[in-house]
């Protein structure tokens, strides 16, 4: 710092000063000395630990042939968040049954095994599923006796759009499968009440089966 600003400044600390926190106001001294007090205050105080927070502080006034710098905000703009990946569709199970009480706990059950469930109360509702997901389900775990369009001819719509669907067909009233349509008998069948092992080993077997084929 040259001679003359020295002079200035010691000028100026002779002169009645109010302090406020962090910020200094000067009273009685001349711009050029402002000027310098400014400098000298922010480039020797260090960093202002309130700009981390966002506060935003001015830059140093240092005079231009007798001009003042404009103010500038020195705080840095925070980073712009990446946009997350988009989710690659995981596989997911397709669960048909008109019992909401059944579908909770096979819901319940298998979410526990950290799988992906859809749930439908019927065949309509089964079919718009298929619709709104861009993979097909690994397993469908589907009532038969069902209001409407009955579980195996739903399955039967299925199996038509997707071969190689596999499937496991569970009643509570039809323990006998040998009277059912041939194209049927080769899928799995669980009857009502199962218990949560038994629902669990035939969902895997059934998933083991859909990453072979």
């Amino acid at each position: 710092m040259g001679g003359q600003a020295v002079s200035q400044l010691s000028a100026h600390r002779r002169n009645p000063q109010s302090h406020t926190g962090d910020h200094v106001t000067h009273r009685g001294a001349s711009a050029r000395a402002r000027d310098l007090l400014d400098y000298v205050f922010i480039h020797l105080a260090g960093p202002n630990p309130k700009t981390e927070k966002g506060v935003h502080v001015a830059t140093p006034r240092v005079p231009v042939h007798g001009k003042p710098l404009a103010k500038h905000n020195m705080t840095k703009p925070a980073p712009a968040s990446e946009p997350a990946p988009p989710a690659f569709p995981r596989p997911w199970i397709l669960v048909v049954d008109d019992e909401p009480s059944m579908r909770l706990l096979i819901e319940v059950v298998l979410r526990s095994q950290d799988w992906v469930v859809v749930s439908a109360d019927g065949a309509e509702d089964a079919l718009d599923a298929l619709k709104a997901h861009p993979l097909p389900p690994s397993v469908v775990i589907c009532d038969v006796l069902m209001p409407g369009l009955d579980g195996l001819e739903l399955i039967r719509r299925m199996c038509a759009r997707l071969p190689g669907l596999n499937v496991i067909f569970i009643s509570g009233r039809l323990s006998d499968v040998s009277w059912w349509p041939t194209d049927l008998r080769e899928h799995r069948f669980l009857a009502k009440p199962f218990e949560k092992d038994q629902l669990i080993a035939a969902v895997r077997d059934a998933l083991a089966a859909a990453s072979a084929g």
